[in-house]
């Protein structure tokens, strides 16, 4: 299993990537040429400041694209106040990468991915993004314990 700190730079860099996708593909040139973070790789468009990419980031990116769907309905079924397209991309994404980690990593504590995005979020977020992250990951966090008992 790997280290904390190893896992830690792993949901960073994930973050990281599905950032520069969203804001990538939401401009002109990325709608017309249909960009995904592993075209945004490919491509070496990204700079990532903390090193390469590892297998466990490449797992979460790619877990979150191909679930992206499942992840964002039941983000949308639980704020319904605060809609996906009013987040910022930044809490979203750390959002995303939580709740497939809850989903579908088993070797992870869901108190463990919590507290990573929380933390995630006050390192990338706004002064109250790691309040809001919380809010809705340990309420994902109890919806997925009701689905389990």
């Amino acid at each position: 299993m790997a280290h904390k700190h190893e896992r830690s730079l792993s949901r960073r860099t994930a973050v990281q990537v599905l950032f520069a996708w969203e804001m990538r593909k939401s401009t002109e040139e990325g709608k017309k040429l249909e960009v995904t973070p592993d075209s945004l790789m490919e491509n070496g468009e990204l700079d990532l400041i903390e090193g390469p990419m590892d297998d466990y980031a490449q797992m979460l990116i790619h877990g979150v694209m191909n679930n992206i769907d499942e992840i964002d309905e039941r983000l949308s079924n639980l704020s319904k106040n605060w809609s996906i397209d009013r987040m910022s991309l930044v809490d979203l994404n750390i959002i995303r990468v939580a709740i497939f980690e809850m989903l579908h990593v088993d070797d992870v504590p869901v108190s463990v991915t919590i507290d990573e995005a929380v933390e995630l979020a006050k390192g990338f977020g706004g002064a109250e993004s790691h309040k809001f992250v919380n809010g809705i990951l340990g309420a994902i966090a109890q919806g997925i314990e009701g689905e389990e008992a």
